[in-house]
């Protein structure tokens, strides 16, 4: 009975030991070429009990920057660079709607100016006039009427669209980035209407993070306002003169097609 008991717990207690073994040899790792760089670049040899304490790691086990720290940035959007990149192509497209509306006055002066796409008018009735036109053929601009003036702003729907875009794009581009660092459990998340919250565990650096972010591209966002099968194409819109103020971005070719002219996508955009 009393070995029966023995086999049993000695059982039990192999099991557990078998498993904290296990555990062990995937959680642990001991890199002795570590340590032996540590020594190199100290100019001095580490001790027996050192060198076993400073060469074990425990790669698998990822702590996040609450427990091994870190760099945490909060970054801002310039949302209404979007709202305005926005307005400024509308616009553009304005020109059509004028001529196929006919209208009898054009505005003297355009300008975007804190969200606002204001058209200047030397007569009430000629901004009248235009702010109907505007109200019948275009569908994301609300117009109001202010003396000479017609005020365009985008409707609350398209501004959200705007606004929420600029910022999934932000993430996106900065999620990118920040993937060179080769780091694991990096985090690029949307924090609020128009903030972005950045955590890079053990990256005790935030001038290099900045640098990264700001220097080693512009991070900048343009509206696409045709895209097109041909260079040729989009300035032909132009009578073959291409404005100042716009550039001509070529989309990747796809996988399999010759990379002649006439394979992917042009878009045109503001300069």
């Amino acid at each position: 009975m009393t070995s029966k008991v023995a086999r049993f717990f000695l059982s039990k207690l192999m099991f557990w030991i078998l498993i904290t073994v296990v555990g062990c040899y995937f959680l642990f790792s001991i890199d002795m070429k570590k340590v032996e760089k540590m020594e190199t670049e100290n100019g001095k040899k580490f001790s027996f009990v050192e060198k076993i304490y400073k060469s074990i790691s425990m790669p698998h086990l990822k702590l996040g920057i609450d427990l091994q720290g870190g760099t945490y940035l909060v970054l801002g959007v310039e949302v209404e660079k979007a709202v305005d990149a926005k307005l400024k192509l509308e616009n553009k497209n304005l020109d059509q709607i004028f001529k196929t509306g006919d209208l009898k006055v054009w505005p003297i002066k355009r300008e975007v100016v804190d969200s606002n796409l204001v058209l200047s008018f030397n007569d009430e009735n000629d901004a009248k006039s235009c702010a109907s036109l505007i109200k019948k053929d275009d569908f994301i601009l609300k117009t109001s009427v202010k003396d000479t003036n017609v005020v365009c702003t985008l409707t609350s729907a398209e501004e959200q669209r705007i606004r929420m875009g600029s910022v999934e794009q932000a993430v996106n581009v900065l999620n990118n980035r920040l993937s060179g660092f080769g780091v694991e459990g990096i985090v690029v998340q949307q924090h609020g209407d128009r903030q972005i919250v950045v955590q890079l565990p053990g990256v005790d650096d935030p001038d290099r993070v900045k640098a990264v972010i700001t220097q080693t591209a512009k991070l900048d966002f343009k509206i696409v306002e045709k895209t097109a099968r041909s260079e040729r194409e989009i300035v032909d819109d132009f009578d073959g003169d291409l404005p100042a103020d716009k550039m001509i971005v070529r989309g990747k070719v796809k996988r399999g097609q010759m990379a002649d002219e006439e394979s992917g996508s042009y878009y045109l955009v503001s300069a």
